[in-house]
């Protein structure tokens, strides 16, 4: 059976200046793992993105210069509020400020960005 080669070895002997072939194979095996995993994140990304469009459209025809509390924005996308909060944080268009609301006290308001 042939012997793998660590990760701490390969590090202990690259401190050490030694390169060898098994070294140039390991970080190939390595380098293909963590290319697959980032493609694999960015095609998740993709299609949270492309689920999450409408409820961005829905967003945008409400979003206005003024702060507004994210259940407007929830009422408009008919979504929860979790969701809607999670959507405008990640959203570059969208401030977040503090606004009074009446009974309930302060909270987190949602207004276009200001350019």
């Amino acid at each position: 059976m042939e012997r793998k080669i660590t990760e701490k070895e390969v590090i202990k002997r690259l401190s050490l200046g030694e390169c060898d072939e098994e070294m140039i194979e390991w970080a190939t095996g390595k380098l293909e793992t963590i290319e697959k995993a980032e493609e694999k994140k960015r095609e998740k990304a993709r299609e949270k993105a492309l689920e999450n469009k409408p409820i961005i459209e829905a967003i945008e025809s409400v979003l206005t210069d003024e702060y507004q509390p994210a259940s407007v924005f929830a009422n408009a996308a008919d979504v929860n509020v979790q969701k809607i909060v999670h959507v405008l944080k990640a959203m570059d268009t969208v401030e977040i400020g503090e606004i009074k609301i009446t009974g309930k006290g302060k909270s987190n308001g949602y207004r276009r960005r200001e350019v």
